[in-house]
C-alpha cells in the first residue's frame, strides 16, 4: 500500500489501516506499507509498526522518477502482487512503477465533471494512466457515478469510508448554550465554505451576537482571517487549533456547519452526527447521504443567505434522543470500522481472483 497520508494525527485513517490489516491477515495475506518520510517524526508511526510487517518510508516527490524507482524497488524486494493506493498522489506513481500488477486507486475526495478540461483530464487520467488492471473505489456514491461516466474498464466501486468511534463521546439531547456554538472544520478555507459561514453568522449576529463560530484552524485559516479582518476579526469568530481529540470540539459545540463546495465523504458530519450533533450541510453531490440522517439541514450551496436560514431554522428546534440515536444506528451498520473493512476485504477477494 502506497498511502500519501501526511496527517500529525491518526484521525481516522490509521484505525482503518489498523482495521484493514486485520482482515488481509485473516485472508492470508501481508501488507507493507510506503508513507512519505516525513511523517516518521508523528506517534501513529509507532502503531503502524507494531501492527504490520514492514513499513517504508521514502521522500514524498509525487509523479517523480525518484519515487517510480523506490516503488519499485520495494514491491520487488517484498515480492507484491497488488499495489494499492491510498490518498492522493502516488496512485500515478506506483502505477508506472509496477505496470504489470493489478492496482487499486482509492480515491477519497469528491470529483467534479462540469467543466470539458476537467472532463478531458480525468478521462486521461482514468482511461489512459490507468492502464493495464487497475481498479477504483471512491468513497461516495457521486464520485463512484462521476469516474464510471468516463467510463474506465473497470467498474469503479462506492465503499463509504468509516469512522473511529472510539474518540468520540455520545451526546445526549440537551438544550442548546447561550450564545450558539457552531463549528466549522475550517483547514481549507474556501473547499470548507469559511467565507459562506462567516457572511451567514454574520449576518444572524447583526443586532446582537447569537452565534459563536469555532472554527477548527490550521496556517491557511490564520491566513484567511487575517486578510479578512486585517487582524480585527469579530468577537463572535473562535479560531481553535489543530487537535487529535475530536470528542473535545463536539463536545463543545451545539450545531456542525458543513458549508463545502466539495467533498468526496466528509469524516466531520459522520463524526457529528454520531456524537449527537445537528449538522447544517451545503448541498453538494458528496453531502448526499446526510439526506437519511435525522437533524440534517440542507442550505443552496455558494448562499450564505440559504445557509443563515438553515441555521436559523435549526437553532429554533429541539434536538431530539430518539433522532441521535437513529443516527447513530446507521453510522454503526454502514460506517463502522468493521463494515468497512469487511466491503474492502470483498473489493480485494474479487480483484485477486481476476488477477
Amino acid at each position: 500500500m502506497v498511502a500519501s497520508y501526511g496527517g500529525p494525527y491518526s484521525g481516522n485513517f490509521i484505525p482503518s489501516l489498523i482495521a484493514y490489516d486485520k482482515v488481509i491477515k485473516q485472508m492470508g495475506f501481508r501488507t507493507v506499507y510506503i508513507f512519505p518520510d516525513f511523517v516518521e517524526k508523528y506517534a501513529w508511526v509507532e502503531t503502524m509498526k507494531n501492527i504490520s510487517d514492514s513499513v517504508y518510508f521514502i521522500p514524498y516527490k509525487p509523479y517523480s522518477y525518484d519515487n517510480v524507482r523506490r516503488i519499485r524497488s520495494i514491491c520487488k524486494t517484498e515480492h507484491a502482487i497488488l499495489l494499492y493506493s491510498r490518498m492522493s498522489g502516488w496512485e500515478i506513481t506506483g502505477r508506472f512503477a509496477m505496470p504489470g500488477l493489478p492496482m487499486i486507486w482509492h480515491f477519497e475526495m469528491g470529483l467534479d465533471l462540469s467543466k470539458k478540461r476537467s472532463r478531458l483530464k480525468y478521462w486521461a487520467k482514468y482511461n489512459l494512466l490507468g492502464f493495464g488492471k487497475t481498479y477504483h473505489i471512491a468513497v461516495s456514491e457521486s464520485a463512484a457515478k462521476a469516474i464510471n461516466s468516463l467510463h474506465t474498464k473497470y467498474t469503479c466501486e462506492w465503499i463509504a469510508n468509516a469512522i473511529n468511534i472510539d474518540r468520540l463521546i455520545p451526546k445526549q439531547a440537551t438544550a442548546f448554550q447561550t450564545p450558539i456554538h457552531l463549528l466549522i472544520f475550517a483547514y481549507q478555507p474556501i473547499i470548507k465554505g469559511l467565507d459562506l459561514a462567516l457572511d451567514a453568522v454574520e449576518k444572524l449576529n447583526k443586532n446582537r451576537v447569537r452565534f459563536i463560530l469555532m472554527a477548527s484552524a490550521q496556517k491557511h485559516t490564520y491566513e484567511y482571517i487575517e486578510e479578512r479582518y486585517s487582524g480585527n476579526a469579530p468577537e463572535w469568530v473562535e479560531l481553535l487549533e489543530p487537535t487529535d481529540n475530536i470528542k473535545d470540539l463536539f463536545c463543545q459545540a451545539d450545531i456542525l456547519i458543513s458549508a463545502s463546495r466539495s467533498e468526496g465523504l466528509s469524516f466531520a458530519n459522520l463524526e457529528g452526527l454520531y456524537s449527537g450533533l445537528p449538522v447544517v450541510y451545503s448541498k453538494i453531490p458528496g453531502n448526499q447521504l446526510l439526506a437519511e440522517f435525522k437533524m440534517t439541514y440542507p442550505f443552496i450551496s455558494e448562499n450564505a443567505n440559504s445557509l443563515a436560514e438553515q441555521i436559523e431554522k435549526c437553532a429554533s428546534e429541539l434536538v431530539s434522543k430518539n433522532s441521535q440515536e437513529k443516527n447513530r444506528e446507521i453510522i454503526l451498520d454502514r460506517f463502522s470500522m468493521d463494515a468497512w473493512s469487511n466491503r474492502i476485504a470483498a473489493f480485494l477477494r474479487r480483484v485477486l481472483t481476476l488477477r
